[in-house]
């Protein structure tokens, strides 16, 4: 075991005098050589951030031209940030010159008149200025400085709101290379963190029906510990809508119509049927009532509404779960005959229906039903 340690150390300390014999023939020759090469191969790789480990450690011994090339950070001394310095650069962190990385085609400078006592240093909320490591202070003005933020992802823009039971669907457009999203809400004047995701939409259960919310999204590095992007400091308000309630479900000669409250700041609304158990879309309206004319079959039907937008593309409410049961039944032979044209109704049997226009007949299978559609009594039946 001895001697095999002893031969190691024999060949660690025959590798260090080859190095030291090419660093003599470099500074003869005046090589320039990258900073933070420490092992003078040309190239800045791990092997550097290990050497000057080494070195450190006194394991390794180094000419002080080398050292001056292994001073990645350029403060003079070869110390273990040098190291890090390299493990950061090899990471895409930062530039060997310790600056951000960023893409000249994507960046986006800004420019804030800022006090410089309330620079941010954390992420809770989305601060009008970047993280310190990302801000250049002028010194031409000593209380209020420009700063300059500069990111290397495109600022998210916020598309919609959409509306469900389960609270505001924020949706905002994908950005290239984004990992990962913040969502801020304003609340009492001030950004608060809703959660991170990396997805392109985040659902906020907190928000309340009728009530308006100002949004905004940022990008962040996979471990959320970074902003990678600005974000729209004006924000996307919106709120989700009140679910709508239906009120009757009324059936005439086998047309149903499903009635229901307006709600405020609806530009359409979709009405649904349950089928075993899933809501199949009936038809839209900008209107509060929809008529559908139904099967000749026997069926208890449930009916539900939502709010959308005027377009149609995505819903603006939730809609209830329960919704409105109705029973539809249709008798053999009507009840009564009812006239479109004059709104009376009459026995089957009563001479004027006799007289009436095929278009003006309307079958009604009880007396409720047809007071209930606007009918009054014929005069010569009396039914």
């Amino acid at each position: 075991m001895i001697k095999r340690y002893i031969t190691i150390m024999l060949w660690i300390a025959l590798l260090s005098v080859l190095l030291l014999g090419v660093a003599v023939c470099a500074e003869a020759h005046g090589v320039t050589r990258p900073l933070g090469d420490a092992d003078l191969d040309g190239n800045v790789t791990i092997l550097d951030a290990t050497r000057i480990q080494r070195v450190l450690a006194e394991l390794d011994e180094m000419t002080p031209a080398v050292r001056a090339a292994a001073d990645a950070d350029r403060d003079g001394e070869m110390t273990v940030m040098d190291a890090t310095r390299i493990q950061r650069y090899l990471s895409e962190l930062c530039n060997l010159d310790g600056s951000t990385p960023f893409d000249p085609h994507r960046v986006v400078e800004t420019v804030t008149p800022i006090e410089t006592s309330t620079l941010p240093t954390g992420l809770s909320e989305p601060s009008e200025n970047p993280p310190a490591s990302e801000t250049v202070l002028s010194t031409q003005a000593p209380s209020v400085q420009p700063t300059v933020q500069r990111f290397t992802l495109s600022t998210p823009h916020i598309t919609r709101v959409e509306g469900s039971n389960n609270g505001a669907v924020i949706v905002w457009n994908a950005v290239k290379g984004a990992e990962k999203y913040r969502v801020f809400v304003k609340l009492n004047s001030k950004w608060q963190k809703i959660g991170d995701t990396s997805a392109a939409k985040m659902t906020y259960s907190g928000a309340k029906q009728g009530t308006v919310y100002t949004y905004t999204v940022r990008c962040v590095s996979a471990d959320g510990s970074n902003f990678l992007s600005d974000y729209d400091a004006k924000g996307f308000s919106a709120s989700i809508l009140e679910t709508p309630v239906i009120s009757s479900v009324t059936s005439l000669d086998r047309k149903i119509t499903i009635r229901w409250n307006a709600v405020p700041g609806a530009a359409k609304y979709r009405v649904f049927y349950q089928v075993n158990g899933s809501w199949k879309k009936l038809g839209d309206t900008a209107s509060t009532s929809f008529t559908y004319t139904h099967s000749d079959s026997d069926a208890r039907e449930r009916y539900t509404v939502r709010c959308m937008n005027a377009a149609a593309t995505y819903f603006t409410s939730g809609y209830s779960v329960s919704g409105y049961v109705f029973t539809f039944s249709i008798p053999k032979e009507p009840a009564y005959i009812g006239n479109s044209s004059t709104h009376k109704f009459h026995y089957p049997s009563c001479n004027d229906v006799k007289k009436m226009n095929l278009e003006n007949i309307v079958r009604l299978y009880s007396r409720n039903e047809a007071v209930s559609n606007g009918y009054t009594p014929c005069g010569h039946c009396n039914p």
